[in-house]
């Protein structure tokens, strides 16, 4: 028996900032009562690298300051005036509780596709970096019920400090599936062990 659920008719992101990566998610249960059809983490890691890199640069018109985290709201609805009418509603309601300091709303298809390009080029722009440290595949896909994704990422920012390591974190926040990427220089013995 297979259950088909017809596409949605329209789609219409929201990009919420955070001065906090931890704070970021903390607050993904309270995104998630809005209903989204998906909330994605990007860090300052991956920002940045998306700032500088010649071919991500120009999709970037959705970050406004610097923002040490944001999320990636979709929200659907019959046609686009539903689907931007959804995403009002939790911008509106996330303003209210001070969730965010920034909510740009994306809704044309460019804008949207720019953002999802960005998102999905997040592996390699860690990865690629200038320079022998790079983000390193330590913990992939790990699989956190979304009210303890904020604890979890905070103790493995933890550790990784306590080595003197940075660190990048991206996931399907909204189903709680993060990638956590220590930025390590693999030709360094203190780093390989």
């Amino acid at each position: 028996r297979v259950r088909l659920t017809p596409l949605p008719g329209a789609r219409a992101l929201c990009v919420v900032h955070f001065d906090d990566d931890i704070e970021s998610l903390r607050h993904v249960p309270a995104i998630l009562e809005h209903g989204p059809s998906a909330v994605e983490l990007l860090d300052d890691v991956v920002i940045s690298e998306a700032l500088v890199n010649q071919s991500t640069r120009h999709m970037m018109g959705f970050v406004e300051g610097t923002p040490k985290a944001v999320l990636i709201c979709e929200m659907t609805g019959s046609g686009a005036g539903d689907a931007i009418r959804q995403v009002e509603l939790m911008v509106a309601d996330l303003k209210q509780k001070s969730i965010g300091y920034a909510w740009p709303v994306q809704a044309d298809p460019k804008s949207m596709a720019n953002v999802w390009a960005v998102r999905k080029l997040g592996l390699g722009l860690i990865s690629n970096v200038k320079g022998p440290v790079k983000g390193q595949a330590v913990i992939e896909d790990a699989c956190i019920p979304v009210e303890h994704l904020a604890q979890y990422t905070k103790r493995m920012q933890e550790v990784c400090r306590e080595h003197d390591i940075r660190s990048s974190v991206y996931a399907h926040a909204s189903v709680g599936v993060l990638h956590f990427r220590p930025m390590l220089d693999l030709h360094l013995p203190d780093h390989r062990r």
